[in-house]
């Protein structure tokens, strides 16, 4: 079933999305965060936001819960609009493995969003490949799942033309299982885990922003 934009009828979704139409001095930002509570926990690690990415005047938009149909809706009712970033962070799709059956479906829900950003603006966009997870009660293979996802999202990238990036495996322990000392909860990254995928991103964006320099 194709994904299509899709409002999230709740207080959190529609608040936060109200305070993203109205952010202020939108010309200085160079870049752009946008996902789901991958993006969103960021505000949990504030000095390490600040560390590694205050020097580009980031944005959050990030919303936890988010799959990628409510992204699609928030990039269609005007939250990069009047934007010029640089470089635009984009990090969907765990949230949909539950439910949507077909990893084929997915990947091309993130790549119609990827032309639905690009017809907003024209900064990088770097598409992050799905972090591994731990199962649930819904799903015992998420692992091959996320694998074949990642690879098509890495297939596409030179054709639609954004940037694939994937340090995943870092948070995996060599038995295969989710390294709980960064991933406790087998999903969610901690202080530790932040850390990490701050250095790695910060790296991506300045390697990009000085290519344009």
């Amino acid at each position: 079933m194709k994904i299509k934009p899709q409002i999230k009828k709740d207080d959190t979704f529609l608040a936060k999305h109200q305070s993203f139409l109205s952010i202020p001095d939108k010309n200085i930002i160079d870049v752009v965060f946008l996902g789901d509570s991958l993006t969103r926990r960021w505000e949990e690690v504030p000095d390490l936001w600040d560390k590694y990415f205050s020097k580009y005047h980031p944005l959050n938009l990030g919303i936890g819960g988010d799959h990628i149909e409510h992204v699609m809706w928030r990039v269609e009712n005007g939250e990069l609009d009047h934007f010029e970033p640089q470089v635009i962070i984009l990090q969907i799709g765990t949230n949909n493995l539950p439910h949507n059956p077909s990893n084929r479906s997915i990947v091309t829900g993130i790549l119609d969003l990827i032309t639905q950003i690009k017809q907003k603006n024209t900064a990088h966009i770097v598409v992050i490949g799905l972090y591994p997870r731990a199962p649930d009660d819904y799903i015992n293979d998420y692992q091959s799942r996320i694998e074949e996802v990642n690879h098509l999202l890495s297939k596409y990238s030179s054709k639609l033309q954004y940037h694939y990036e994937y340090f995943g495996d870092i948070f995996i322990m060599p038995d295969g299982s989710i390294n709980k000392d960064l991933m406790p909860d087998g999903l969610h990254l901690n202080y530790d885990g932040y850390q990490i995928a701050g250095s790695m991103i910060a790296e991506i964006i300045n390697n990009l922003i000085t290519s344009n320099t």
